[in-house]
């Protein structure tokens, strides 16, 4: 019975690394871009009109000038990673996103100018993939980064970034579509878009 038992115990010990080496697929498709779209881009919401400035007010009376509607255009972002294993990857993300007010002369009607804010964000980016399967993938991802603002076009202020996703999701597998909610951070509160895997 002993005999038996330390036979079992030793197949069980041999098999066990050979089966994980049978399950260790090769990584396929490495390289990864994405482009995105988000909702509720926090600098346009709370600081997009401290940096927005008004040139004309200088020049023109306020009694002669009427703001328009507010064009924000929240963050759309690229994103490249590379895959370092099936749970990792690691990249950078490239957002922009910008507001813009026309002003109207009271006694014209004309548009006498835009004033505008526009942000462009830059930050290395990781990613952890906790549910792979061929056609779906679960993960979370974390980017540290910089914003730089630009005022009327001229670079204005500079500022930390970050972007948290405590869960995202995949559906496809070369070509796929994308979808992040509840994010935290400085590009948006929820994404949706596209990528490919090759």
């Amino acid at each position: 019975m002993k005999h038996l038992l330390l036979l079992l115990a030793l197949l069980c010990g041999v098999s066990a690394p050979l089966s994980a080496q049978r399950n260790r697929k090769p990584i396929n498709n490495t390289h990864e871009i994405r482009l995105g779209a988000y909702a509720l881009t926090p600098f346009l919401m709370e600081f997009g009109d401290a940096y927005v400035s008004d040139p004309a007010s200088k020049i023109f009376n306020d009694s002669k000038l009427v703001e328009g509607d507010h064009i924000n255009i929240n963050a759309k972002a690229v994103t490249y990673t590379y895959r370092t294993s099936r749970a990792m990857e690691y990249g950078a993300q490239l957002s922009y996103s910008g507001s813009f007010v026309p002003y109207f002369s009271t006694l014209t009607g004309e548009r006498t100018h835009i004033a505008s804010g526009q942000y462009v964000t830059l930050m290395p980016y990781a990613r952890t993939t906790w549910l792979n399967k061929p056609w779906v993938r679960l993960y979370s991802s974390l980017a540290i980064g910089f914003t730089m603002v630009f005022d009327q076009g001229k670079q204005s202020d500079f500022g930390g970034a970050f972007q948290i996703t405590p869960i995202g999701i995949t559906v496809g597998r070369e070509l796929f579509g994308f979808g992040e909610l509840l994010t935290i951070g400085s590009n948006g509160f929820a994404t949706l878009g596209i990528g490919y895997r090759f």
